[in-house]
């Protein structure tokens, strides 16, 4: 394994590879954005001969990316909102995607009898204990 590669283990790093035959916006067009950092966003946990193994961020769960496939991997920044300066920047990101959120807020509202994935992964994992 090359020491270059050492270097991402433990880190927030985003996972590029050769397109998939997934289309996540064809799925669900209103959670199209998300999808990606659910499969290709976490900490690199392991990197051996055959690929690189990462906890995703927004779920907790693994995914394993096979090094054949992988175009690129890229650090990503990690803000801390204790962080004076980095508070600064939360603030200026909300401001600017105020507007998305509003929307996707309108959507939400509309849509509540709708099934919620997150409140369905809150259930599945009170079911199992964890």
């Amino acid at each position: 394994m090359s020491k270059n590669l050492n270097y991402f283990i433990g880190r927030v790093c985003t996972i590029f590879t050769q397109p998939i035959n997934r289309n996540f916006k064809e799925e669900n067009p209103q959670t199209f954005i998300e999808q990606p950092f659910h499969y290709f966003v976490g900490v690199i946990e392991e990197i051996d001969n055959e690929g690189i193994l990462v906890t995703q961020i927004m779920s907790g769960f693994k995914s394993y990316f096979f090094k054949a496939h992988i175009i690129s991997i890229a650090e990503e920044e990690v803000l801390h909102p204790e962080n004076k300066a980095d508070a600064e920047i939360i603030e200026k990101l909300k401001s600017a995607n105020s507007e998305v959120r509003d929307k996707m807020k309108e959507y939400e509202t509309k849509n509540e009898s709708l099934v919620n994935p997150d409140e369905m992964m809150s259930v599945l994992k009170n079911i199992q204990g964890k």
